[in-house]
């Protein structure tokens, strides 16, 4: 200890009590503000005597905060290493954000004159009952789609299976899908038609005088080679009913075996 008021220079000693000198003046000068500062200091200690019991209680948990801390600052004084790393890699990248703000100013320019009220700002504003017109669209177009649905489902499940069956005829089947057939008649028709009089293009499609036959309202009648063995598909009593309320996919698909008939 007296090692330690010694000193290591000379003068160690002199400058203490040139210290003590300068302080002791210092306190004596500010007699009126010091003694104001140690009255209402002994005001603010007399204020924490008053209410011992909760400052007890605010030491206690005051206590409680520092333990509960611990851990927290235990994990941020793991992590202040990687954030003097992060900042030590981005730290170089900073010196080029002056440079690419001022390369971008001029981008930032014209984007702010595009923006303007001569330009896209006008266009916008056109824009809007256009916009509010493809709202309406789209707000309409779900009623379509929903039938667009319907239509593709019946293609799908209905028309396509039916045009791709094959009719069974007998000897007079030809195996290929019924849709190809009926292109096959129309060309056969074309080439019948080639046969032409005085009133033009005609199709003959029987001759004789075998049997008469004739049309089921009776208007139309003729003769044939042979008695005729009958006609397939028969002709039906009565027109199949036509149900509006109920959706073409969810139909039976027709049934093209038909049967034959007299007439």
């Amino acid at each position: 200890v007296f090692d330690a008021l010694i000193g290591e220079q000379e003068t160690d000693q002199t400058d203490i009590l040139i210290g003590l000198r300068d302080f002791n003046t210092a306190i004596n000068d500010r007699e009126a503000q010091i003694v104001p500062m140690i009255s209402d200091f002994a005001t603010m200690m007399g204020a924490f005597a008053e209410d011992e019991a909760a400052l007890q209680e605010s030491t206690k948990q005051f206590s409680r905060l520092v333990y509960e801390s611990y851990p927290t600052l235990k994990e941020l004084n793991s992590l202040l290493p990687h954030l003097t790393t992060f900042a030590n890699e981005i730290a170089p990248q900073l010196d080029d954000v002056p440079e690419m703000v001022d390369a971008a100013e001029p981008w930032i320019e014209q984007n702010t004159e595009l923006l303007d009220e001569d330009e896209l700002g006008i266009t916008a504003r056109l824009a809007k009952n256009t916009v509010k017109g493809f709202a309406s669209t789209a707000a309409e177009s779900r009623s379509t789609l929903k039938q667009l649905n319907r239509t593709a489902l019946c293609w799908n499940d209905i028309w396509e299976p039916t045009l791709s069956q094959e009719v069974s005829d007998g000897a007079h089947s030809s195996g290929k899908a019924n849709y190809k057939e009926f292109w096959y008649t129309l060309v056969g028709w074309a080439g019948a038609t080639q046969n032409f009089t005085g009133n033009g293009n005609y199709l003959r499609l029987a001759s004789g005088s075998a049997a008469d036959i004739s049309s089921p309202s009776g208007k139309y009648f003729g003769k044939t080679a042979l008695p005729p063995e009958g006609v397939r598909p028969a002709r039906n009593s009565q027109s199949p009913p036509l149900r509006s309320d109920v959706p073409c996919y969810k139909n039976t698909p027709p049934n093209l075996a038909a049967t034959a008939g007299s007439n």
